[in-house]
């Protein structure tokens, strides 16, 4: 579990290492794409890190895999081994190709439908831990959502359009986010009728990634 000693400790860790280096707040919060305020808010122990965070935080200073062992150890709460391989294999795929029945993909999310997502399926986290887990969610959405690859192919159900996951706005929200997304041709999305015959007989939840 995330504490707020589990914060501090990382946090002091990562001032005395950057102090050490030479390296400003504002000079390795560019480095990492995040604010001179993000920085400072880590390293007071104010917020917890994000995983996606930690391994290009260590190849910024050149601590190997320093930090992400330290935040393992510190909070013993890492998340399975696998999704942070699917994560990898799908930034690094050159296509993705995935159908939904129940919700839009973590990588194609906003952050009001992430939070909502987060919180319905695991009610016991704590609101760091759950602001924690929408941070990481959302640096990832972000770069793929700016990146060229890999190419996206979306298939979803019509059932996910009529969910309201944290509500009617957040709900707009996240379409509108998709349909941006098609509109730029940054995905290619499809949506199956409630009524197809297809739509029963799909999997619940299918990915397919073509590696290059």
């Amino acid at each position: 579990m995330t504490t707020p000693q589990a914060a501090m400790r990382f946090g002091r860790e990562l001032a005395r290492t950057r102090k050490r280096a030479g390296i400003t707040q504002e000079k390795l919060g560019g480095m990492l794409g995040a604010s001179t305020s993000h920085m400072s808010n880590l390293e007071r122990g104010h917020r917890s890190p994000a995983l996606t965070l930690l391994p290009p935080l260590d190849e910024a200073l050149g601590t190997g895999t320093r930090f992400q062992d330290l935040w393992d150890d510190l909070t013993g709460t890492g998340r399975p081994a696998w999704l942070d391989e699917i994560a990898n294999a799908i930034q690094g795929a050159s296509a993705v190709y995935e159908y939904q029945a129940l919700a839009f993909p973590a990588h194609l999310q906003t952050e009001a439908y992430s939070r909502a997502l987060i919180r319905y399926a695991a009610p016991w986290l704590s609101t760091d831990e759950v602001e924690s887990r929408v941070e990481e969610r959302m640096a990832r959405a972000e770069r793929m959502a700016d990146a060229e690859t890999p190419k996206l192919w979306l298939v979803v159900d019509e059932s996910i359009l009529l969910r309201r996951y944290g509500g009617a706005e957040a709900t707009q929200a996240q379409l509108e986010h998709i349909t941006k997304l098609a509109e730029r041709e940054r995905v290619n999305l499809q949506v199956v009728p409630l009524d197809s015959p297809k739509s029963s007989s799909q999997k619940p939840c299918e990915t397919t990634l073509n590696l290059p």
